[in-house]
């Protein structure tokens, strides 16, 4: 599937988002720590992720292990919703918001689209 992808946000709960092949990452006590390769993100310009260092929060660590492939971002949202004990709107709107970001930055990859 092609990166050049509609980041609204009811395209992005349909996604299946998977984590980038090149970029690496490390959880320690619950938080993830992404490492983006130099050269990664050809218009990082502001910093985006070039070459940089990303230490995600608990729920920004949850969705990112959660981007597999084989869950939608709806899916996710659903889980976090469990997780953290808050209302599925705002679970949806705030892993579509995350999720779309990591995609622009190519952290992640758009894997396929759900019904």
């Amino acid at each position: 599937m092609s990166t050049d992808i509609s980041l609204e946000a009811g395209d992005v709960l349909r996604l299946r988002p998977v984590r980038h092949p090149d970029v690496a990452w490390r959880s320690w006590d619950g938080e993830v720590v992404i490492l983006a390769p130099a050269g990664h993100h050809q218009a990082a310009g502001d910093g985006l992720s070039d070459g940089a260092e990303h230490d995600l929060n608990e729920v920004g660590s949850r969705i990112w292990e959660l981007c597999d492939g084989t869950r939608s971002v709806r899916e996710i949202a659903q889980a976090l919703a469990e997780e953290f004990e808050v209302n599925l709107g705002t679970a949806e709107r705030d892993a579509a918001e995350f999720v779309a970001n990591l995609l622009t930055t190519r952290l992640l990859l758009p894997q396929s689209v759900s019904p």
